[in-house]
């Protein structure tokens, strides 16, 4: 058996990948040129290095090109120097293992979780019912939800910009200087969200335009007329669709972009996104029992103290009935009765049997008058005189300069001054 050649063996074992040492090269000369045994010890290194596991190959050619530029079998198919001689079988095989992950940074940048972005936009609906009405019952009942779960949304908001946005107390709603600078922000934000959509139908719409036109219960004919006028004026370019609804409800169409205009019983909502145009005013009276009141032509406030205020339920009424109820409160009109129905024949039926009065249209032409009954009479009161106004209400942005100027200017040449009755 031929030996084998020391420096070639000596190679061959410094390539081998260890975790604990790495085996320097002997001398230039070696032991074949007579060199001295200390340069053919391993040196120690002080620091181990690392050999990849997959490096294998890389081991396996260089062992071939030790040798003067041979390459053995072993190194040609991919085994290690050591492995010469022994069966396929019996090899180890710790190259065949995938590469190691690299080892993660020691310091992991962090990221601040984003509050602003999870505030939606239902969220700012309920901000602004809130600001504009200062109490969480009225505005739960305009949003059609209950009170609770509207202060938890208002507080979820209040969490996610890291600032209180109401001043609340048991009888007591009130904006925080976070909450007066967020109003208006809120109220952008949702004029551009609102007027998505019409601006999206402008750029496709018809030649002809169906404009609809919200109306509120019990308008006067006259009102009526000056409506028609319109239609007749716009009728070459639109054709408006009369949609009868509560107050506030018409409203709130209109700033949504589902109503072109709304006429809307006075005040309405407060919005600065709405422009409004006064178009009527109307006295009112007080609706007695005729049998109490018979051959009157007037009466005084004072007169009725003894009787109950009809009241509708709060989220049916509008808020100038609202403020009217808190009035004749303030005059000594204590006594309440509040009806489940909003119609006006429900009112007439609490009336004529004398247990109560009503506040309502004086003039003999309004329609309110069709729903009384016999033993109902409307008075006028003479130490009070409520009036009802009417406006003509729609967005600002859809006026001078949006869809609806032409129709606006329409308006202002109809509507150049409030009708009274």
């Amino acid at each position: 058996m031929p030996a084998r050649d020391p420096v070639m063996s000596h190679r061959l074992r410094c390539l081998r990948p260890s975790t604990s040492a790495c085996w320097t090269q002997p001398s230039a000369v070696g032991r074949a040129a007579g060199g001295s045994r200390a340069d053919q010890r391993p040196r120690h290194a002080t620091t181990p290095v690392q050999v990849p596991a997959h490096s294998n190959d890389v081991v396996a050619r260089a062992a071939g090109t030790a040798v003067g530029g041979l390459r053995s079998r072993a190194a040609v198919r991919g085994r290690p120097p050591s492995a010469i001689g022994q069966r396929p079988s019996a090899i180890k095989r710790p190259y065949r293992h995938a590469p190691a992950r690299p080892a993660p940074p020691l310091i992991t940048p962090t990221r601040q979780p984003s509050t602003v972005g999870t505030v939606e936009l239902l969220h700012l609906r309920y901000f602004v019912a809130v600001a504009q009405e200062l109490n969480f019952s009225t505005a739960a009942r305009k949003l059609h939800m209950a009170a609770s779960p509207l202060s938890r949304r208002i507080k979820d908001l209040e969490n996610e910009l890291g600032h209180r946005l109401f001043d609340r107390s048991t009888h007591h709603v009130a904006l925080t200087p976070a909450g007066d600078a967020l109003l208006p922000i809120a109220r952008g934000v949702l004029e551009q969200v609102d007027s998505i959509r019409w601006r999206l139908d402008e750029t496709a719409r018809p030649q002809r335009t169906t404009l609809l036109v919200g109306v509120p219960t019990g308008i006067h004919p006259d009102l009526r007329e000056r409506m028609d006028t319109l239609a007749e004026r716009l009728g070459d370019r639109y054709e408006i669709k009369r949609w009868p609804g509560g107050n506030d409800r018409l409203v709130d169409a209109v700033c949504d972009g589902r109503l072109a205009l709304t006429l809307a019983r006075l005040p309405a909502g407060g919005d600065p996104a709405l422009e409004l145009l006064p178009v009527m005013s109307e006295r009112l009276g007080a609706v007695v029992p005729r049998s109490r009141f018979a051959g009157r032509e007037s009466i005084a406030l004072t007169e009725l103290a003894d009787l109950s205020y009809v009241v509708s339920p709060a989220g049916a009424t509008t808020a100038y009935f609202r403020g009217l109820d808190q009035q004749l409160s303030e005059l000594g009109i204590k006594k309440r009765i509040e009806i489940s129905s909003t119609t006006f024949d429900g009112i007439s039926e609490i009336v004529s049997s004398g247990l109560a009065f009503s506040i309502s249209m004086l003039d003999d032409r309004s329609p309110v008058r069709n729903f009384h009954l016999d033993n109902v009479t409307i008075l006028p009161i003479t130490d009070f005189h409520p009036r009802l106004e009417t406006g003509l209400l729609w967005r600002k942005d859809r006026g001078e300069g949006g869809d609806l100027q032409e129709v606006v200017r329409a308006v202002r040449e109809v509507f150049t001054e409030p009708l009274r009755s």
